[in-house]
């Protein structure tokens, strides 16, 4: 592992390198090594994050914004897609150590694997060097994000729900094509392996909205 690459692209240097090494420890190697995974920091990272994002909206917000809006504008920023992007900006993500089995899958290309090493790079900065260090890795790599966001309309019930089942490794959401008297799109909400809404409409987009917004009435998100 280079480890003085992996900072540079980071953007940050570790006192303890440990703790870097083990961010980028997938839990495949892990269990094959016995030697700590970046499940913990991981975990850490995800909560370091909310934090950060919540207190950059609280600074920046309108007057009449209320606590949905905010919700649902921190959905748009932490959720699978972006941090998996904002990884793929980088090539952080080819120094990720996986199992041999693990391996051979490619795991490196899944959304979840880049937005858990995301996280677990925010964790491991904040232990190493506070939440000003970790901070700063954010607003580097989200910084573009997080201003679209507070540009945002609320309404996006597919973030706010993204952002609720952001610990779900599989999509959430199953699209099937109907065939009526025109093409139909039918979007089921998938948690746990039960359905837990759907909805139906002229295009993907639209099923996809309104399902995610009968999701989020269930879960009491809105």
């Amino acid at each position: 592992m280079d480890i003085a690459k992996i900072q540079n692209l980071i953007g940050y240097e570790f006192n303890n390198k440990e703790l870097l090494i083990t961010a980028f420890t997938h839990s495949s190697y892990s269990n094959e090594n016995q030697v700590q995974s970046n499940e913990m920091l991981e975990f850490l990272g995800d909560s370091v994050l909310s934090l950060a994002v919540s207190e950059y909206l609280y600074q920046n917000a309108n007057f009449n914004w209320k606590e949905k809006d905010l919700s649902e504008k921190r959905a748009l920023i932490v959720n699978k897609t972006p941090l998996a992007k904002a990884l793929d900006k980088t090539s952080l993500i080819d120094f990720l150590r996986c199992g041999v089995g693990e391996t051979r899958s490619n795991p490196t290309k899944s959304e979840a694997t880049k937005c858990d090493l995301y996280e677990a790079i925010v964790g491991a900065i904040f232990l190493d060097g506070g939440m000003r260090a970790a901070k700063a890795f954010i607003h580097k790599t989200l910084g573009a994000n997080m201003a679209q966001a507070l540009k945002a309309k609320t309404g996006n019930y597919v973030g706010l729900l993204l952002e609720h089942t952001l610990t779900q490794k599989k999509d959430i959401f199953r699209y099937t094509q109907t065939q009526q008297d025109q093409p139909m799109f039918l979007v089921e909400v998938v948690l746990d392996q039960k359905i837990l809404s759907k909805a139906q409409a002229k295009s993907k987009a639209q099923a996809e909205k309104l399902a995610a917004k009968a999701a989020c009435v269930k879960l009491g998100l809105i």
